[in-house]
This record gives C-alpha cells, sequence and structure tokens, in this order.
C-alpha cells in the first residue's frame, strides 16, 4: 500500500467518522429531547387523573379512565358493585368523579361502556355476568353483601319453628293519637 493511497483512505475515514458524529451527537439530543418528553407526559398524564380545585379531570377521556378502573375492580372482585360504593374506591384510588351528585355522575359514565351494565338490585358488574353472573361468597372486602338463597326444606323448617311465622291470624293496629 502506497503513502498516498493510506493518505487518502486516512482522509475518508476521518471523514466517515465525523459525519457519524454528526449523526450520533443528533441522536443523543433526540434521545435527550424524548427522555424529556416522557418525563413530562408521565408527569402530566399523573396530574391529569388527580381532580382539579373545580372537580374537573383535565383530560378528555375521564369516562374512559372511570370505566377501565370499575372494570378492572369488577374483574379481581368478581362480584357486583354498587355505584355508591364505586365511588368510594374510585376515590382511594385517586380518582374524583366530580358533581353535585358523583354517584349519578359516575352512572352517567359507566352507562357509556359496553363492557359494563347495571343490575338495579345488584349494582355494577361485566357485561358478559348478563347472562351467566359469577359464583360469589356472601361479603367481600368492599362491603357488598350477596342475599343467601334458602332452599325450600330450610325455609320450611326455619318458619315451622318461628312462631310469628305460624300463626296465621292478622294483625291489628290501632291509632293511640285519636285517644288523648
Amino acid at each position: 500500500m502506497s503513502i498516498e493511497k493510506a493518505k487518502s483512505d486516512l482522509s475518508k475515514l476521518t471523514m466517515e467518522i465525523n459525519r457519524l458524529d454528526v449523526m450520533l451527537s443528533d441522536a443523543r439530543q433526540r434521545a435527550t429531547k424524548l427522555r424529556h418528553y416522557i418525563e413530562i407526559a408521565q408527569a402530566y398524564e399523573a396530574e391529569s387523573f388527580v381532580s382539579s380545585p373545580a372537580g374537573r379531570l383535565g383530560t378528555p377521556n375521564k369516562s374512559a379512565l372511570i370505566s377501565s378502573t370499575v372494570k378492572s375492580m369488577l374483574e379481581s372482585e368478581r362480584r357486583f358493585i354498587r355505584t355508591r360504593d364505586l365511588v368510594g374506591e374510585l376515590m382511594k384510588k385517586g380518582i374524583d368523579v366530580g358533581g353535585s351528585n358523583p354517584v349519578t355522575n359516575l352512572s352517567g359514565f359507566l352507562s357509556r361502556s359496553e363492557d359494563l351494565y347495571n343490575d338495579r338490585t345488584l349494582g355494577w358488574g361485566l357485561a358478559e355476568w348478563k347472562d351467566h353472573p359469577p359464583s360469589t361468597s356472601h361479603s367481600d372486602s368492599l362491603g357488598i353483601h350477596e342475599m343467601p338463597m334458602e332452599d325450600e326444606e330450610t325455609t320450611a323448617k326455619d318458619s315451622s319453628d318461628d312462631p310469628f311465622l305460624t300463626s296465621r291470624q292478622p294483625v291489628h293496629f290501632t291509632d293511640d293519637s285519636s285517644k288523648s
């Protein structure tokens, strides 16, 4: 290899290194900007879930946030939960439903979700439970209680032991206020 050829190759490699250094510097600057963006976005996203003084969330996805949180709660609890209890659980998670009547507002948010449905006696459940309710115990950590099912034998035996249930005589009430 001649010295001239070596100088030419060195010059080309130096130019390539300089070009790559510029590209690497640009990539580092972009990576730094993206890190800052991610940090700021995460900070604002976390803040957007916390209620502002006016009681409103700073995100248009409030309904989606509430619905997905409730869906997760229902999936983990595997039981229906009343709206009032859901409001309390959401508050514990830092999600303020807001409004002068949070129970009604929450019901409005949840009614827009195709994944959830409301049973007026049991509370909110997953849409898949509509035809096949989950098996549940008699109580859970949220204080939700299910009415125990009574079989006919238990009901008949218990009612025969109770004089109030076996007595078929009518009960008469008198108005004591008219005697004074």
